[in-house]
C-alpha cells in the first residue's frame, strides 16, 4: 500500500451504503442522484465531498479513531508547506503548521541539521569559528508559562547566538523578542533571505544584528572572523 494513501474496509464501505440507501429513501428532495442539494450553499465544497460528510454526520461516525488520530499525526510530522504558503506566513497572512521539522546529518558540518537552509549557512561560520552549540536550550517564560527555546547556533565564547529563518511565523516571532528581552546579554542575530525580509511586516527592531544570506559572509568576517574574510587569526 503507498505511503499516505487512506482504503476504507469492505465493512466501512458497507455502512456507507446503508447510509445513503437510508438518506435517499427518507428524503428523496435532500439527496437526488447520489449527492446532496445544497440549494443556497456559496461553497466551493464538491457535492459529493457535502454528501459524504452528511452521511458521516448522520451515522455519528464524524469523529476520528485514535489510530486514525496517530495516522494524522505522523503524517504532519513530515508535511511539507508550498512555496506560496510560505511566502503568505511571511506576511502573516496565514498559519504555520505546527511541528518540529525532521532533522538530518550533514556531511559538511558533522552533525545533524533540520534544513538545507541551516546546512549552508553554517557552513560559511564554520570558515570563522567551529566553536559552536547547535541547538542550545534556554527557558524561555511566555505569558506565564515555561517553555524552552532551541538556539539554532550559539557560540559559547562570543555570547552570539543566531537564528535561521527560510520563512517567518508571527507565533515565533513572539518566541524571538521573550528570548531577547529575558536574555539581554546575549547577542541575537536573525538570518534570513533578503526578499523575505523586504516583504516582512513584523517589528523585528529587537534584534541585534538583522542579515541577509548575500551579506552573511561578511558579517561572518567582521563578527567571528576578526575581520578576516578567510576566517585566518
Amino acid at each position: 500500500m503507498p505511503s499516505g494513501v487512506y482504503i476504507r474496509t469492505e465493512a466501512t464501505k458497507e455502512k456507507f451504503r446503508n447510509i445513503l440507501k437510508q438518506l435517499w429513501k427518507n428524503d428523496n428532495n435532500y439527496v437526488r442522484r447520489g449527492q446532496i442539494s445544497f440549494a443556497n450553499d456559496d461553497n466551493k465544497v464538491s457535492e459529493h465531498s457535502k454528501h459524504i460528510w452528511k452521511a458521516r454526520h448522520l451515522s455519528g461516525n464524524d469523529k476520528h479513531s485514535e489510530q486514525t488520530k496517530q495516522k494524522i499525526r505522523e503524517k504532519r510530522k513530515l508535511q511539507i508547506i508550498t512555496k506560496k504558503h510560505r511566502e503568505n506566513i511571511s506576511l502573516g497572512l496565514s498559519k504555520a503548521t505546527m511541528h518540529f521539522t525532521p532533522m538530518f546529518y550533514s556531511e559538511k558540518l558533522g552533525h545533524k541539521v533540520r534544513s538545507y537552509f541551516e546546512e549552508n549557512m553554517m557552513c560559511i561560520t564554520q570558515k570563522f569559528d567551529k566553536d559552536y552549540v547547535y541547538e542550545k536550550k534556554y527557558p524561555v517564560i511566555e505569558d506565564g508559562i515555561r517553555h524552552f527555546y532551541f538556539v539554532d547556533q550559539f557560540f559559547p565564547k562570543r555570547n552570539i547566538a543566531i537564528e535561521y529563518k527560510g520563512f517567518l511565523q508571527f507565533r515565533k516571532i513572539n518566541k524571538y523578542r521573550n528570548f531577547k528581552m529575558q536574555y539581554p546579554d546575549i547577542r541575537f542575530a536573525l538570518v534570513l533571505k533578503k526578499d523575505i525580509l523586504d516583504r516582512s511586516k513584523f517589528d523585528l527592531s529587537f534584534f541585534d544584528d538583522i542579515v541577509t544570506t548575500d551579506k552573511f559572509e561578511t558579517w561572518c568576517c567582521n563578527t567571528l572572523g576578526g575581520g578576516d574574510l578567510y576566517g585566518r587569526t
